[in-house]
């Protein structure tokens, strides 16, 4: 509920534009500006634009981005640069101004002149997931998975996995990248990890992939963190990379044994030397942090295991405050272990009392003995400290733009700056900017930053000549953006979007495995889930054979064996009809003939039918079929969608068409129908709004637990570019439709505006398993108790390609 200031607030920002909107960001990320006016602000008012980074879970934005607004004295607005990632949903992007640490207005209370549109978009909703994991056996002293990892759109960019043994809690680390792919592509690729033994390893014990984490170049991840044993999702619910692999929950562990023939190593490792190196007089408050730990690790029995992590130091200032140093092993020298590690100290660690504490932990021997030193066992337990209030300190850095411009920096002892240093890490060129502008002694901006790609460090100079530490920075890559040109054309029918919808299921849209509830759309479904609830997914079925005679598909329901009851749909083109203006048909060219029937490949064939509409015109209608055995990325009519494995695609072009009247139109009419063999089924039927964002509408034709799926896209194609606006009618009361508990059928005629040369349309096809049976439905037909409900007939809806989907319970 929005208390007094926040309705202040949406009274009250006003004049909200963009520099771009109704965006392509198909496989691209877009740099935008947006612009708004507070009335009463002052312009030196910060605020932020905030969006969710992980936007498939709107309800939930994980680590959202936050861009810094600035005044433009020409335009009399705020203004704050920002960038919409690559392959974001489309439709509404939703983004957030917030005003104060506790005010924050969302974009979805702002009029629709202030919304952001995604027009096209090749949608990526999830980071990468694993399709395939094979163990590798233990051979030549070491073992492993091989991982195939699969982001078909945006593409999979980096990850980390960390592997723990279950009793020595010895860590294995691996960073992925497409550099150390060893096949494929980043669309989907396979990947090796190996942890090696030493020759006299003895431990019996699970090696458990404790930890992933998953990036694609869009910045969507997906993560895996063990808890408690199990493959269990992280607390917020973000995707699990595994999810495909439920079937196997020992998929994550390999068990290693290789004791044969050893003695026992019975005394856990020691350490024999302990040192540390900093600058003289360490001074926690100065540029100069760095701290250097070197340590000598004694076990002659099995001797340490080098190939883990090695051990970790500790530091410990006042209030808990604690970082860790890990050391790498450097060398084996007269019998000792050399382990090495260097940090920069945070700011002021230690400062309240003036010591920082060191402890160690995680030495661990070959036979799985492990030690660790606390700081009351250790000889060389701290280091005195000193915190000095007047040496230039950076914290953090504000975002630097790639088009260059003004740059913030945030630190403490700032006053004093006479400049700040950018130091390319590419060519190691450093500019000095002297006109820098400060804010109090914690915040330094310039206004002419040099644009570059590259990442730079950055730094302060004082006037008496002290150099502040230096951070590492990643410019924000704001990529050309060439927007589509307007059509100027006066007669342009506005192309429909579906209202607003309700998100379903227990759990919400199946869970966070199956989708997840979009405000606007309702729920938007992980593949391989479907539906308005999604709680169906696409099996694999039989690849249909193709009818020699006419293009309509019969789809097999894989048997699953309830009562032996066998069910089967069958999609079909019917006829085409020219309407007048009020509806009425004024003729009907029945689909009743042989079609030409060519085989174009072994998935792909294409049936042609001409049609006598006038003395001296042939109308063609030409129909290709193909069958998908994988997901494809793929746009019709100007709009992006993906062709799912196991799916079939109509392609259908209507030529030329000799109208009766400028004013008419044609109907193309399609049947549904599903059926079953058994007496003892019911059926039932609905029509609705798809929730995928494709601005479609679906109806459902059900028998049992499995029903016959169609989705209706409400653009096509005339004139070979031209993308117009199109509807359905429902025609189930004026085509003497089967209706009873085990065969249902339903006729839709989509009707095309008028055109002088050709007109396409799309739809496609697929085999889901569903959740529920027709007869929970009041208003589904059974053997007992007949029609139920109100008949559906004669229902608009706005669309335009077909899609059908047979679904079977789970």
């Amino acid at each position: 509920f929005f208390n007094l200031y926040k309705a202040y607030l949406l009274l009250n920002i006003k004049d909200v534009s963009f520099l771009y909107n109704n965006l392509d960001v198909r496989n691209q990320s877009v740099g935008n500006t947006i612009y708004f006016t507070l009335e009463g602000a002052d312009p030196k008012t910060p605020f932020l634009l905030r969006l969710p980074i992980n936007e498939f879970y709107d309800g939930n934005p994980f680590y959202p981005k936050e861009y810094y607004s600035r005044w433009n004295s020409d335009k009399n607005k705020f203004q704050i640069d920002f960038v919409v990632p690559k392959n974001c949903r489309l439709g509404i992007f939703k983004y957030s101004i917030v005003i104060t640490q506790t005010n924050t207005v969302s974009s979805e209370f702002f009029p629709e002149s202030s919304q952001l549109i995604i027009k096209k978009s090749n949608f990526d909703g999830i980071g990468p997931v694993f399709t395939n994991v094979e163990k590798i056996p233990f051979a030549d002293n070491k073992f492993g998975w091989r991982l195939t990892i699969s982001d078909p759109i945006n593409g999979f960019d980096n990850g980390t996995i960390t592997v723990t043994g279950s009793e020595d809690n010895s860590i294995y680390k691996f960073n992925l990248l497409p550099s150390n792919m060893k096949s494929g592509n980043i669309s989907e690729g396979i990947w090796e990890i190996f942890i090696d033994l030493a020759p006299n390893h003895c431990i019996d014990q699970n090696y458990i992939i404790t930890f992933v984490k998953l990036y694609d170049t869009g910045a969507l991840y997906t993560v895996f963190e063990l808890s408690t044993q199990t493959m269990n999702q992280t607390p917020n619910q973000i995707i699990n990379p595994f999810y495909l692999l439920y079937g196997d929950s020992t998929i994550n562990k390999i068990s290693i044994n290789q004791c044969e023939g050893q003695t026992p190593d019975t005394t856990p490792p020691t350490i024999e030397n302990f040192s540390f190196s900093t600058a003289p007089d360490f001074d926690v408050g100065s540029s100069k942090r760095k701290i250097t730990f070197e340590l000598q690790v004694k076990d002659p029995e099995s001797g340490i295991n080098t190939y883990a992590q090695g051990p970790i130091i500790y530091l410990l200032g006042e209030n808990f405050d604690m970082v860790e140093c890990i050391t790498k092993f450097e060398a084996f020298i007269n019998n000792y272990y050399q382990f090495k590690c260097s940090i920069e100290t945070p700011v002021g660690l230690g400062s309240t009392y003036g010591r920082i504490h060191f402890s160690i932990y995680g030495i661990i021997n070959n036979h799985g003995l492990y030690k660790g030193y606390d700081t009351s066992t250790l000889m060389l337990n701290s280091i005195d400290v000193l915190y000095s209030l007047t040496a230039p300190i950076l914290f953090d850095t504000g975002i630097a733009s790639s088009r260059g411009g003004e740059y913030f920096v945030y630190g403490r002892a700032l006053l004093d700056s006479s400049s700040l240093i950018i130091t390319d890490t590419l060519t190691n060129q450093s500019t000095e900017y002297s006109n820098i502008k400060l804010y109090g002694s914690s915040v330094i901006s310039i206004s002419n930053l040099n644009a570059t790609t590259n990442n730079f460090y950055v730094s302060v100079k004082s006037k008496s000549g002290l150099i502040s530490n230096k951070l590492l920075v990643s410019p924000l890559i704001f990529n050309s953006y060439t927007p589509e040109e307007e059509s100027s054309s006066g007669d342009e029918t506005p192309l429909p979007t579906n209202a607003p919808q309700q998100c379903f299921g227990e759990p919400l849209c199946g869970g966070p495995t199956h989708g997840s509830c979009n405000n606007q759309t309702g729920c938007v479904c992980i593949y391989p889930w479907r539906g308005k609830s999604c709680n169906s997914h696409i099996v694999e079925p039989e690849i249909p054979v193709p009818n020699p005679n006419e293009p309509s598909t019969e789809i097999q329901v894989p048997n699953d064996n309830i009562q032996n009851t066998l069910y089967k749909s069958l999609i079909s083109l019917v006829s085409l009809r020219e309407l007048d203006y009020k509806g009425t048909v004024i003729k009907t060219h029945p689909f009743d003939q042989k079609w030409q029937y060519s085989e174009i490949t072994k998935l792909k064939s294409n049936y042609l039918k001409n049609l006598t509409t006038s003395a001296d015109i042939n109308t063609t209608i030409s129909t290709t079929l193909e069958w998908f055995n994988e997901t494809k990325a793929t746009s019709f009519a100007g709009q992006d969608f993906e062709m799912y494995a196991n799916s079939i695609k109509y392609s259908i072009e209507i030529s030329k068409y000799p109208f009766v009247s400028p004013l008419n139109s044609l109907q193309l009419i399609m049947s549904a129908t599903f059926s079953s063999n058994s007496s003892d089924s019911c059926s039932f039927r609905e029509y609705g709004d798809t929730t995928s964002g494709d601005n479609s509408n679906y109806i459902k034709v059900q028998i049992d637990n499995k029903s016959l799926y169609g989705r209706f896209i409400k653009r096509g194609i005339i004139n070979d570019k031209k993308i117009v606006s199109l509807s359905n009618i429902f025609l189930d009361s004026s085509m003497n439709r089967i209706s009873s508990q085990s065969e249902s059928q339903s006729y839709i005629g989509i009707i095309i505006p008028q055109f002088s040369k050709n007109a396409i349309i799309d739809p496609d096809f697929s085999v889901l398993l569903d959740n529920d049976f027709a007869s929970s439905n009041p208003d589904s037909i059974c053997k007992s108790k007949g029609l139920s409900g109100a008949k559906i007939a004669g229902i608009v809806i706005g669309s335009f390609a077909f899609v059908a989907i047979v679904v079977i319970c789970v």
